[in-house]
């Protein structure tokens, strides 16, 4: 099976309006909590209560015999069965390349460019999104539900990891154009997400700014930013991110399509324990979706031998199949608040959460909790999910978040 990515985000479309339905529908409240590396796990990824997974979909998988040939759809078809036997919803991601088509105008480059024959990329992604839209009409057969939700390759901007690639902020502009137009042709009730940004870098923010200048802000309905223990912690880079697009005029929905933390031994700086990881991850997830962001997708559940040893760190469970301090942090998160309509802060380190359930706060640092949002008593959970009965004017917290519930 093909590598499967989380992303992380709201559904901005209701599911119902198309047949057959979304799994995650509306009736069943949003959803938040994405996974990048499910393919390793599935089950697993299930079993954490993950609701969300992204795949990538290469132009030249699809159009094995070239160009001009018919395209094959049997790789991305039975990963689409996988993931919706599992329930997920799904992030699809245009990867732009092919081999035949890069050595039109690439030949002897060491890096990929952008598409040289972007007509017949836009084919290929009007074929995709029509084969997936669940609209009746060409589409693949047992498709359980429709994919709604595109995203324009990953990462645009990075030059010095591997694979390594040669965009200006023109050629993503034109790639982002190109895909939104023919996304929108093939489905118009589709969105379309940004290529995730590669974190807050001076070069990183240096091309957005460059491509938004052109426009490039018409051209996807979600945005989309990255947090690779980098950058601003506190909001996994969402509060800079959200400056940058006001600063061009655009309010539109934030989804952070990889979240990863490093903690325990081999983790880079700030040299993070699992303990005080677990921490950083609630307070992260909470602020980012207190500023405004939707859906994020965390980059590892479990590792294999193939990721490099900063992804492995970053894993919720260990080389040896333990569930690790992160992992318990996630779990209670996705109980908590997997499907909240709503959040609220009222103070410093002191949010209110909408859920189906009732409101739910999630409180760190806060010397004083406002008695008048709870009748008595309170339901405390912690980060490991344990959960204990007391008075509210017995509750003391620190550094390390608690759920809060009033019990009637």
């Amino acid at each position: 099976m093909r590598r499967w990515i989380v992303l992380v985000g709201v559904l901005l479309v209701a599911a119902h309006s198309l047949a057959p339905r979304s799994c995650l529908g509306e009736e069943e409240g949003p959803t938040h909590f994405g996974l990048l590396e499910a393919f390793v796990d599935f089950r697993a990824t299930q079993e954490l209560g993950i609701q969300w997974v992204r795949g990538h979909i290469m132009w030249d998988d699809m159009a094995q015999r070239g160009p001009d040939g018919a395209f094959a759809w049997d790789i991305f078809d039975d990963d689409v069965r996988g993931v919706q036997l599992h329930g997920f919803e799904i992030l699809g991601m245009f990867i732009p390349f092919a081999p035949w088509d890069q050595e039109k105008c690439h030949a002897g480059e060491r890096m990929l460019g952008p598409p040289c024959d972007i007509d017949g990329y836009s084919r290929f992604v009007g074929a995709t999104v029509e084969r997936y839209d669940g609209d009746g009409i060409e589409d693949m057969p047992g498709l359980r539900y429709p994919i709604l939700y595109w995203e324009v390759f990953n990462e645009p901007a990075m030059k010095d990891l591997p694979p390594f690639y040669d965009f200006t902020p023109q050629d993503y502009f034109e790639l982002l154009r190109a895909t939104y137009e023919e996304v929108k042709a093939a489905c118009a009730q589709c969105q379309v997400v940004q290529g995730g940004v590669a974190g807050i870098a001076p070069d990183k923010e240096q091309f957005l700014r460059s491509y938004l200048a052109l426009g490039g802000g018409q051209y996807f309905d979600i945005a989309s930013i990255h947090f690779i223990h980098s950058g601003a912690f506190d909001t996994f880079n969402v509060e800079p991110f959200k400056r940058t697009l006001q600063d061009y005029g655009i309010d539109k929905p934030i989804w952070v399509t990889e979240v990863q933390i490093e903690s325990g031994p081999g983790a880079d700086y700030p040299y993070l324990t699992d303990e005080a990881a677990a921490a950083l991850l609630v307070k992260g997830y909470v602020r980012a979706f207190a500023l405004g962001a939707d859906k994020l997708f965390y980059v590892v559940l479990k590792p294999t031998p193939k990721f490099p040893p900063n992804v492995v760190v970053s894993s919720l469970i260990n080389t040896h199949g333990d569930k690790r301090t992160t992992y318990f942090a996630m779990e209670t998160m996705i109980e908590k608040l997997g499907s909240f309509a709503g959040v609220e802060e009222l103070d410093s380190g002191l949010f209110k959460f909408e859920t189906p359930q009732g409101p739910v706060y999630v409180v760190w640092n806060c010397s004083r909790l406002p008695e008048e949002e709870f009748e008595g008593k309170v339901l405390l959970t912690d980060i490991l999910g344990e959960t204990r009965t007391m008075l509210v004017q017995d509750v003391t917290v620190g550094d390390t978040p608690v759920f809060l519930e009033s019990v009637p």
